[in-house]
Order: structure tokens, then C-alpha cells, then sequence
């Protein structure tokens, strides 16, 4: 059962207008980017269909989206096509900051706070990123570093994303589900593409030490992979506050990001709710065994596309884990 609701911003009243849409379609990123609600809606004299309406959007009274009607387009067939986004649109605004040293959930409050937003800390960060001005940066922009920083030096991915209407700080651990995406299951096809263009196996980081006036450099490698698919070089210059142990950490961690080929998939697919980016499916596709994708080997939903029609169909953009 749907209910697709739109509230007027002038005077608050609220319309049931699940009859009068069609084309329903949501779409998540992981990428930092709002999520985005599109359909098509009959006119109705009684909807004026304004910038700013709330719309609401629930799937067996599960909350699915909650956001703003930004753009509205009308054609000779009467008929609107509505796009609305949610409250992660605030976040493209760009601003200047100066941040003490913080976790990233304290900067993702911090953001929230100023911009009057809904917000959740699910969990919380677990490494301290250092204190910085950010000028001129979009809010997406901060959170993206002190994110950035946090996987690259704590080991732990977090994300950002609108839960109908509350902003969420949340670890990928917590967003693991237990659906099988494969062959006999939810998945109608794939497109499986295997790439090492975007991979490293060798870090070099360097530091000027002001005192001895020369450049130190830390390199760490993966011999094996050098000698199969040739030299791929990350360079990158740190901070000349660090010291030796952080570095070799950071440089140990940017390899075990990236040292491996990214694989991805994009699977149309019976929709299931209660999956968006960030959510973590099992994967069973048996004639891809060959790469390394074994049994219930796990993926991360980049990107979520739901469509409601006739049928209840997602299509997923999935990244595997550590493959």
C-alpha cells in the first residue's frame, strides 16, 4: 500500500495525491549528492504544486522519503513531472568554517546545527580530525573530508544520508542487510565490470623536515601486485607535524584501500524496501566465482534507484568489499 503526500508550504494543508501520480522513482547515492524523488501527477486545481511543498512518500507505512518539491515541469498533456530532493540538498550551500579538532560526527553536527537540520549521530567517528578552516567549501565538501580522513586514518567508513527527514552520521557496518542478490534471487541481470585503472599498489608519502632541510620519504608496496599489473604510483605530501609512526600508518592504510581491482556491478533487480546507498548485500552469482566474487561474498550499494509502476523494481550500483 503507497500514500504519497503533498503539503502546501503557504497554508499547510495536506493532500492525498496517490491516485493522481504515476512514474514514481527514488534514487540514493552514497556519492554526496541528495537523495532525489521524481513522478508524474495529474493536475488538480486544488494542488498548486509550489517550490518548497513538503512531499511525503510511505511504502506499508514505512517511511521511504521526506523532502522539498524543487522543481516542477508542465506539459500540453496536463500533467506535472515533479522532482524534490531531501534535506541533504541544504548541504550543497557553501560556507566558511573553522573547525577545532573533531570527530567527524562533530563536524557533521556542527553543519546540521547551523543550517537548522534534522539530525542523528548512529554512530560515531573513531579518529580526531585536526583542526582546519574550511573557506568557500560546500558543507558536503567538509563532511567529505573529515569523512576522507577518517576511512584513510581510522580505518572506518561512514556516510551521510537523509532517514525521511532525520540527517544520519552512520557507519557501513550498521547498514549490512542479509539480502541475497544473485542468480535465484531478487536479481533479473547483471553488469559485471572488473578495473585496476583506478588502483594502486605502491604509496609514496613525503615529508620536509624543516630542520635537516631535506625531504624524507616512506614507501610502502605490494611486491607481488607491482610485479603482475606493473608500478601504480600513489604520491601524496603530508604534514610536516606528523611523525614517522603516523605516517607509515597513513601510507599502510591508503595501500590496503586501493590494492585490490574495484569491482562493480549494476543489477536490475525486484525492488526490496529498506534498501538504499550504504546498505551491504550478499552476492550469489555463480559463474563469477572465476573472479574472486565467491558465495555471499558482500557488496556495497553505491547507488539505489527504486521505481514504482506496475512493479516494484530497484536498480543497484554495487561496489564489492575488499575484492
Amino acid at each position: 500500500m503507497m500514500e504519497l503526500l503533498i503539503q502546501d508550504v503557504n497554508d499547510g494543508k495536506v493532500f492525498d495525491i496517490t491516485d493522481l501520480a504515476t512514474e514514481l522513482k527514488w534514487e540514493t547515492t552514497i556519492d554526496f549528492q541528495p537523495s532525489k524523488f521524481e513522478f508524474t501527477m495529474v493536475l488538480d486545481e486544488q494542488v498548486k504544486c509550489n517550490y518548497g511543498d513538503i512531499i511525503r512518500f510511505k511504502v506499508d507505512d514505512k517511511g521511504i522519503f521526506y523532502g522539498k518539491l524543487f522543481k516542477k515541469k508542465r506539459s500540453s498533456k496536463k500533467q506535472w513531472k515533479i522532482t524534490a530532493y531531501d534535506q541533504m540538498r541544504y548541504l550543497k550551500n557553501s560556507d566558511t568554517i573553522v573547525f577545532e579538532a573533531s570527530k567527524s560526527n562533530e563536524i557533521f553536527a556542527q553543519i546540521c546545527e547551523i543550517n537548522h537540520l534534522e539530525y542523528k549521530v548512529v554512530d560515531e567517528g573513531n579518529w580526531t580530525c585536526p583542526e582546519k578552516i574550511e573557506d568557500k567549501k560546500t558543507y558536503f565538501a567538509m563532511i567529505q573530508n573529515a569523512l576522507d580522513l577518517t576511512l584513510i586514518h581510522g580505518g572506518m567508513w561512514y556516510i551521510i544520508r537523509d532517514n525521511f527527514g532525520t540527517l544520519e552520521h552512520i557507519s557501513l557496518n550498521s547498514l549490512v542487510t542479509d539480502l541475497v542478490i544473485g542468480d535465484d534471487s531478487v536479481a533479473t541481470d547483471y553488469d559485471f565490470e572488473g578495473s585496476i585503472d583506478d588502483s594502486y599498489n605502491y604509496v609514496k608519502l613525503t615529508k620536509d623536515n624543516k630542520k635537516t632541510k631535506k625531504r624524507e620519504v616512506y614507501v610502502v608496496q605490494d611486491s607481488k601486485n607491482v610485479g603482475l599489473w606493473g608500478k601504480l604510483q600513489f604520491h601524496e605530501k603530508v604534514d610536516e607535524k606528523m611523525n614517522e609512526s603516523q605516517i607509515q600508518q597513513k601510507a599502510e592504510m591508503l595501500l590496503k584501500a586501493k590494492n585490490f581491482p574495484k569491482k562493480t556491478f549494476k543489477v536490475p533487480c525486484l525492488g526490496h524496501i529498506g534498501i538504499s546507498a550504504g546498505n551491504s548485500v550478499q552476492l550469489d552469482f555463480k559463474d563469477l566465482e572465476s573472479e574472486g566474487i565467491e558465495k555471499n561474498s558482500l557488496a556495497i550499494v553505491k547507488k539505489c534507484t527504486h521505481k514504482w509502476g506496475k512493479v516494484h523494481t530497484m536498480e543497484l550500483e554495487l561496489r564489492t568489499v575488499n575484492s
